[in-house]
């Protein structure tokens, strides 16, 4: 018994020289937290975060808006003979790596000369992007919006239970979400 005891306490105190050694010699980068959770999306960007999100590969400055994304500030109510482009989308979208007058985005809207919306979220899946923008980023009124995804965005975790791929497309296998409950009329 003596001697799995002293095994036991030899395999933890390794592990920790273990964990002390890669923290000193390889020390990973921590970005800040930006996210926080939320019941329909899952996770979404914190409203007027900023950091700077550093690795071994790049160092950017990250802000939030006040309406939780990485984007100039934009409201509801679009400006009068305005066109406004809406970007939906995950990290590439989002510009991860990138500062954001480095984001396709910005330079999209800024050589136009136009309104734009990066409603990008690291990690989001299909399902994410499909609810984020039935539930808000319709509210945007863009007159153009641009769905933007990696293959890895593809169809990987989809929530088989809401979603499913029909012909290549992402569709709600409930056609009465309480979202579109609430906007018929009866």
């Amino acid at each position: 018994m003596k001697t799995l005891i002293k095994a036991i306490v030899m395999i933890i105190f390794l592990l920790f020289i273990l964990e002390l050694s890669i923290r000193l010699f390889f020390p990973q980068d921590i970005s800040p937290v930006i996210g926080v959770l939320d019941p329909l999306l899952g996770y979404q960007l914190q409203s007027n975060a900023t950091g700077i999100h550093k690795t071994q590969e790049f160092s950017y400055p990250v802000k939030i808006n006040s309406q939780g994304l990485r984007s100039p500030e934009a409201y509801y109510t679009k400006p009068n003979n305005s066109l406004r482009i809406m970007f939906l989308g995950d990290s590439y979208t989002y510009g991860w790596g990138v500062a954001d007058e480095e984001r396709f985005s910005n330079i999209v809207g800024n050589t136009l000369s136009i309104e734009f919306v990066n409603a990008g979220v690291p990690g989001y899946k299909l399902s994410n992007i499909l609810s984020y923008f039935e539930h808000e980023g319709y509210k945007y009124s863009p007159d153009i919006v641009v769905l933007v995804y990696t293959l890895n965005t593809g169809t990987v975790n989809i929530d088989s239970e809401a979603h499913s791929v029909v012909n290549h497309s992402l569709v709600r296998k409930n056609l009465y979400t309480p979202s579109t409950k609430n906007k018929l009329k009866t």
